[in-house]
């Protein structure tokens, strides 16, 4: 279907058991995509070396308005003719590694000269502090604040625990 995407437009949607897709009549590319439960979702269609690709922009409501998502359009279109891939940079973050998959890589390739003593104290500082605070991370996204943050955290007690560790054993965490 075509048709002018305006407020006006968008309102008068009536929900349908499956998802439509409006295209726009002033940008070719430009449409929405108008889900079964009622969500408007404004998206981009372009072809990208021989293949079809189609970009979400974002939900309608703040900030999305038809206007603004049609600049955004005009944008993304803009980038695809210059050859440019405007999906890369989200599947490049995608597959950035996580602060908890670099400390596994660090246990596993990088403690060859260490003592077996120190390996285990790394170990308990990854499992029990650095994982449980900043492992789910992307490592590109750290910043400073986030490693005070960190070290504010530990010191206050934020990952303090008390667990048996065996018959005897016990391993009590309160800080660092």
């Amino acid at each position: 279907m075509h048709a002018k995407i305006t407020l006006r437009m968008i309102s008068s949607l009536i929900t349908s058991d499956r998802d439509r897709f409006i295209w726009d009549t002033e940008i070719a590319g430009f449409g929405i995509k108008h889900t079964r439960v009622g969500s408007v979702i404004y998206i981009v269609q372009s072809r990208l070396s021989g293949k079809l690709r189609r970009y979400t922009i974002g939900r309608h409501g703040a900030p999305w308005t038809p206007d603004k998502a049609r600049r955004e359009a005009i944008n993304f279109l803009g980038r695809i003719a210059n050859g440019e891939d405007p999906g890369e940079a989200k599947r490049k973050r995608r597959r950035a590694p996580t602060v908890a998959q670099i400390c596994d890589l660090y246990l596993k390739e990088g403690c060859e000269l260490k003592k077996p003593s120190t390996i285990e104290s790394d170990i308990g500082r990854i499992r029990r502090h650095i994982n449980p605070l900043l492992g789910s991370r992307r490592m590109e996204d750290i910043k400073r604040r986030h490693i005070e943050k960190f070290l504010l955290d530990v010191a206050n007690g934020k990952t303090a625990i008390d667990t048996k560790t065996g018959l005897r054993g016990r391993s009590i965490v309160t800080g660092g």
